[in-house]
């Protein structure tokens, strides 16, 4: 047995052992590199962040949607992605600490760090276009943007060799307790996720520990002063940072202060506190807690390709990226309501507290084998469940208020977007981004020809214009002409996919 936490091996830190990123010289690159991609999400498809992108990967899933439609075809990347959608929705959804989860990345030429195929600019793309409702959680959104450009950059030189990329991501200090039940946030727990990315013999993963931020329901948090702690302990000062700061500030650290990996960075922010993964509990052993961890995952496959299968099945009542998100969210919480009536480890209360009375009582039926009270419980425990994996709620609307506020406060770079002149494919008349713009779409004052930039779905084609040889004009939007064309090939019940995507998945099917 492994020792528990005040007796796992300490090294002492030397000076300047540990490198904030955002101290390095090179992390300018990576905010350039993010401001690039925060221009993009607002106003086209993440899908389309980058031209190159799509000539270098057209197979590619770029959300979860597409994912279903490659998996369905039995594309590889595709089923890769959605199984690691499903595992990383239902467990963070059903398990808010103590959790321990490791996942794969790849390297991808160009696109940096993704997850089997889908390259984390898409990820933080969707988010940044879909989530940021408050200017609170934009400024999240925006410091993970950089943190996922400050992971390619620390791969890039080598630095995940011999040292950990550790981000500490806690509930925001700056919003109310109903902002933070509005956006999501699990506030009985007020969970702190601890990230540490590095490299394997070649292969890179990301770990995260859950840790609590409070002992108990209602209680004072302690996250903060824990991090903090952390940071004393290693050697970096993080005294002065908000937690939206702490999170823009991930941090390396060598692996000789880290031999047992994230595990040892749960033990030091349990110190301070005398808890476990920061409840209330009686100190375990942190490496059998985290081989537990890695067991308990692999149980979870058939139950993860059951909601695949699912999902695939359900392919075409989607209409848009959001509603697969959704729906998968709805079935990971009945899986994860119809596993804690029988598994009380799992805590009821993160199904809300009126769906966790129902499970208590599901329970406490099956213990005295009233089987049929425990099946009405746990019916009713389904119908008045509200659950959440990772925060921030959807948005339906993909321009907000908010967000052409965010974009005025870089107005030089607006408006040079804004002044581009962009060739409209039916007609071929020019005009600028700013006349053409009308609200999501795009539409060509001449002809009327409009395009939908969220769904990248033709609304009007305009009226008729004589043919034209169409091979050189690139058409609006910088959408490649050829992938347009490819559109004549495909099923049409698929209008939210991009061509390539459509195209892959028809090659997997035949």
């Amino acid at each position: 047995m492994a020792a528990p936490a005040e007796q796992l091996p300490v090294v002492e830190p030397h000076a300047n052992d540990v490198i904030v990123m955002p101290e390095m010289p090179q992390d300018q690159l990576a905010q350039q590199r993010a401001k690039r991609l925060m221009r993009a999400s607002g106003f086209v498809a993440v899908a389309s962040v980058t031209q190159e992108q799509d000539d270098q990967q057209p197979s590619a899933p770029r959300n979860l949607l597409e994912a279903i439609y490659l998996a369905e075809a039995g594309d590889p990347n595709g089923i890769k992605m959605l199984d690691q959608n499903i595992e990383a929705d239902f467990m963070e959804r059903s398990f808010k600490a103590g959790l321990i989860l490791r996942v794969e990345l790849q390297t991808s030429a160009g696109e940096g760090l993704g997850q089997h195929g889908q390259s984390l600019d898409s990820v933080n793309g969707n988010s940044l276009r879909f989530i940021g409702r408050t200017w609170q959680m934009r400024e999240r959104l925006k410091a993970e943007a950089r943190n996922k450009y400050r992971q390619d950059m620390a791969h890039e030189m080598g630095l995940l060799e011999d040292n950990y990329l550790v981000v500490f991501s806690c509930v925001p200090d700056d919003m109310t307790r109903k902002e933070l039940i509005e956006e999501d946030f699990f506030v009985d727990t007020m969970s702190c996720a601890i990230q540490a990315t590095t490299e394997h013999d070649g292969a890179i993963e990301l770990e995260s520990a859950f840790v609590a931020g409070v002992k108990q329901p209602d209680a004072e948090r302690h996250d903060i002063n824990a991090v903090r702690h952390i940071a004393k302990k290693l050697g970096f000062n993080f005294d002065s940072k908000s937690t939206t700061q702490m999170l823009d500030s991930p941090v390396l650290i060598p692996k000789r202060l880290m031999p047992n990996g994230v595990v040892d960075l749960a033990a030091l922010f349990d110190e301070p506190q005398g808890t476990f993964f920061g409840e209330d509990k009686p100190q375990e052993d942190y490496l059998a807690h985290r081989e537990f961890w890695r067991q308990r995952q692999k149980k979870f496959k058939p139950m993860i390709q059951s909601i695949r299968r699912q999902l695939i099945a359900e392919r075409h009542t989607f209409k848009t990226p959001t509603d697969a998100t959704e729906r998968l969210g709805k079935l990971s919480e009945q899986e994860g309501i119809y596993r804690a009536v029988v598994d009380k480890s799992i805590n009821p209360f993160v199904f809300g507290p009126t769906s966790a009375d129902y499970i208590e009582q599901a329970r406490m039926h099956n213990a005295h084998g009233n089987t049929e009270l425990a099946q009405s419980a746990t019916r009713k425990a389904l119908d008045t469940a509200k659950s959440s994996s990772c925060p921030g709620a959807y948005q339906k609307d993909k321009i907000t208020e908010e967000k052409e506020n965010d974009q005025n406060a870089e107005s030089s770079e607006t408006e040079t977007s804004d002044n581009e002149r962009i060739c409209c494919p039916n007609c071929r008349e020019y005009v600028t981004k700013k006349d053409a713009r009308k609200g999501d779409c795009l539409r060509c004052p001449s002809c009327k020809y409009e395009v939908n930039v969220c769904t990248n779905t033709v609304n009007n084609p305009g009226k008729a214009i004589k043919p034209k040889d169409k091979a050189n004009i690139y058409q609006l939007f910088g959408t490649n002409p050829a992938k347009n064309l490819k559109k004549k090939h495909v099923r049409n019940d698929k209008p939210y996919l991009n061509a390539n995507v459509q195209a892959q998945a028809l090659a997997h099917a035949a």
